[in-house]
């Protein structure tokens, strides 16, 4: 099932809410556990809603869009965020895999970036990178989602040599090839 962070922040960004503290830390627990938190007391607005720190000009995130957050990735684990001029940027980590989102203010996703070990990459997509490049071992994924469309740039170690292939709809396509020094 594709994951698509629109569906679930449009609307629940609060634009134009900003804290000014560097020293106010999120606190959140989400129902596995796991929490947004940091080393000072915790802040939470008289609306609810919660506010890292870690940034002059933080962004707060709106206890929904939380609930929503949680439900889509509900492994996910160290939820940092903080605004970038007309952007929010989300890092954290879901079930193996580093994730850094951008969303705009109007709760649209602009791209998505992940970062896991090539035991997590879909099979179809593991197994006609390792079809094309026989003899090599796949070691690391990056995977960018960006205006509705998702590619795949993998590692791969061989004897002599390692590679960086790109998956994009399908097609293979080898980016840069490196040999060992010996």
């Amino acid at each position: 099932m594709k994951k698509n962070l629109a569906s679930f922040t449009k609307g629940y960004l609060i634009p134009g809410m900003i804290s000014l503290s560097i020293f106010c830390l999120p606190v959140h627990v989400f129902a596995n556990g796991s929490t947004i938190k940091g080393s000072s007391s915790p802040v939470i607005a008289k609306d609810g809603s919660y506010v890292p720190a870690n940034a002059f000009a933080v962004a707060m995130l709106d206890p929904k869009f939380l609930k929503k957050f949680e439900k889509a990735f509900p492994s996910a684990s160290g939820l940092k965020w903080y605004e970038d001029g007309r952007v929010t940027r989300l890092f954290f980590k879901d079930a193996g895999k580093t994730v850094r989102a951008v969303v705009r203010k109007n709760g649209d996703l602009e791209s998505m970036i992940s970062y896991y070990n090539a035991a997590l990459l879909p099979d179809n997509i593991g197994d006609g990178i390792r079809k094309e490049y026989k003899g090599y071992r796949l070691t690391q994924v990056t995977e960018v989602e960006y205006a509705d469309r998702k590619a795949y740039l993998v590692q791969l170690e061989g004897i002599d040599d390692w590679l960086k292939v790109k998956w994009l709809d399908g097609d293979i396509t080898l980016e840069e090839r490196y040999e060992y020094s010996h």
